[in-house]
């Protein structure tokens, strides 16, 4: 009786208020699609145009080899990090140490990676690690194993080695007492407690995981193009950008675009059979369990752990640190001084706040129609095949690389409007279409839980439409869409990979002058920037976090 009651209302509820936000968030999705898929085909077209390739079929093959071996190694060693510290951070029974290694791992989320690439440089270059390695060893040309694999390796850690930890921790801290119980009374350890007890609760998220930040890596730019070192190490976004930019040479472009948007969309196509398993729905809590979880009791173990706790840390918290101390110098204060370092700050800031607005905006009615499709098919309406159309989308914004879609833009828009305005519209469209997957699988998880927990009281109540957001569900959401608005505007501020095309004395951004001074081997300027950015970007955050969220978030 209960259950039709609650049927009943839900019906009534959706029949009178979700129609409107439906057609909202399938227009808003259709016309992003649109847009993504004109870009395009506008560089398709305008490539195969023109007879003027320089691509050679050898060229295509060893892009594509090193595209696949830097993502493959990248999500390897990040996977392994990230499990291994996991397993070991789960075992320590100080909670302040848990505290601290997770809350600092989380650094990374929020970092520029323009703004990393020069922590890498920083700890592994010539006066760095490296530099003292090649002192006491005798080694020489250091700095030819940092820029290549070995560079990319070591940025691609630094982002995605914190998201396999947290992840995999949360996994193992989920597993129930009697299970870890029972583990005890059968004398499980080593690699047979692994497949045993851990395994099955890390199983389920890890494909959706591995591919996404497989994609992530396949796609990367701004590292590539600060750390590859040269052709030799060159990917497929790096070659699409060295075309456009340097050559203009179109049809090379539309080539190597061509390979990635397959390759991408293979990888959607997987990822699309495992979107019932969301990491979003993760939360990161520590339980009572601690004197349950095995500690090591074998000294080489225990001294293995140590250095693998060390190896994290200087792997992905070592670069941050350094960064803030050499960023802070004699020229800071020059720069700081500086009308250019001024009017570079404001674009940058006017930029990420604008695409952070839209892209918390379009999250909301995007998260609200997949809701209400959702639930309406628990309730037996036939709504899968719009649902799996919005699910793949948002995979989607993930895949399309920002260069093919910034030149696509370009070609669009070079005969409509000036040219003074189309870069700052491109770059907004770029900077939503980077964060729309994480806002909206921030906001996504929140607003379900919303409405199966408050869609019966307000049908009864009869609470609907503007009454219902402003008094029952932006209370709730408040929180999410702090945090969303502050991830996306760090993302914006941090993004190099459309301002690299269309950047220029007249027209620059953070991550473009830090660029501009690492082309110019000026270290100093470059980590001076860096550590500014990094200040704007978690003042910014906490705003949003603070003022916007609450004083409870």
């Amino acid at each position: 009786m209960d259950k039709w009651v609650a049927q009943s209302f839900s019906e009534i509820t959706y029949k009178y208020n979700s129609r409107v936000i439906d057609n909202i968030g399938l227009s808003v999705t259709l016309l992003l699609l649109l847009v993504i898929i004109c870009s395009i085909l506008s560089l398709l077209i305008s490539g195969f145009k023109s007879d003027d390739s320089y691509l050679t079929i050898h060229d295509i093959l060893e892009i594509l080899k090193f595209t696949f071996l830097q993502s493959f190694l990248s999500v390897l060693s990040s996977l392994l990090l990230g499990i291994y510290v996991a397993k070991i951070l789960i075992k320590i029974k100080s909670s302040f140490i848990k505290t601290v290694l997770l809350s600092l791992s989380s650094v990374a989320f929020v970092i520029p990676t323009v703004v990393a690439g020069i922590g890498i440089i920083k700890v592994w270059g010539g006066n760095g690690l490296l530099g003292l390695i090649e002192f006491f060893f005798g080694f020489n040309d250091n700095e030819l194993f940092l820029f290549g694999l070995f560079g990319i390796l070591l940025a691609h850690i630094f982002f995605n080695a914190p998201l396999f930890l947290r992840v995999f921790y949360s996994c193992l801290d989920s597993i129930p007492e009697n299970y870890l119980k029972n583990s005890t009374q059968l004398n499980l350890n080593g690699l047979n407690y692994f497949k045993v007890i851990e395994w099955p609760f890390i199983k389920p998220v890890l494909p959706l995981l591995t591919g996404i930040v497989f994609l992530q890596c396949f796609t990367s730019f701004s590292l590539i193009l600060m750390l590859g070192g040269g052709p030799s190490s060159s990917t497929l976004e790096v070659a699409i950008y060295t075309a456009v930019r340097y050559d203009f040479d179109l049809q090379s472009a539309a080539i190597l675009a061509i390979f990635q948007l397959f390759i991408c969309l293979v990888v959607l196509i997987i990822l699309d059979n495992f979107q019932k398993n969301k990491i979003s729905n993760i939360q990161i809590e520590t339980t009572s369990k601690n004197y349950l979880k095995r500690s090591s009791k074998n000294f080489l173990e225990k001294f293995f752990n140590v250095i693998s706790l060390l190896v994290y840390l200087i792997l992905v918290l070592s670069p941050l640190f350094l960064l803030i101390i050499s960023g802070i110098n004699l020229e800071i204060v020059n720069i700081l001084k500086s009308p250019r370092t001024l009017q570079v700050f404001t674009n940058s800031l006017v930029i990420a706040l604008v695409s952070s607005f839209i892209t918390v905006l379009v999250s909301w009615f995007i998260c609200e129609a997949r809701t209400n499709l959702i639930i309406k098919s628990e309730l037996g309406y036939n709504k899968l095949v719009i649902l799996k159309f919005f699910n793949l989308s948002i995979l989607m914004y993930l895949a399309v690389p920002s260069i093919v879609m910034g030149t696509g833009l370009f070609i669009i828009l070079k005969g409509m409007i000036s040219y003074n305005y189309f870069p700052i519209i491109i770059l907004i469209f770029s900077n939503v279409m980077l964060c729309l997957p994480f806002t909206v699988n921030i906001i996504q998880s929140k607003s379900i839980f919303l409405r199966r927990k408050h869609d019966l009281l307000c049908a009864s109540l009869g609470i609907d439409g503007i009454n219902r957001f402003l008094n029952i569900d932006f209370p709730s959401l408040r929180h999410v869409f702090g945090f969303s608005l502050g991830i996306s505007a760090c993302l914006s501020l941090g993004d190099l990979s459309v301002i690299a095309l269309f950047g220029s004395e007249n027209f620059q951004t953070i991550p473009w002058l830090i660029f501009q001074f690492m082309s110019s081997y000026k270290i100093d300027e470059a980590s001076s920037v860096s550590t500014l950015l990094i200040a704007l970007c978690f003042i910014i955050f906490y705003f949003f976090s603070r003022y916007v969220g609450g004083k409870d978030a």
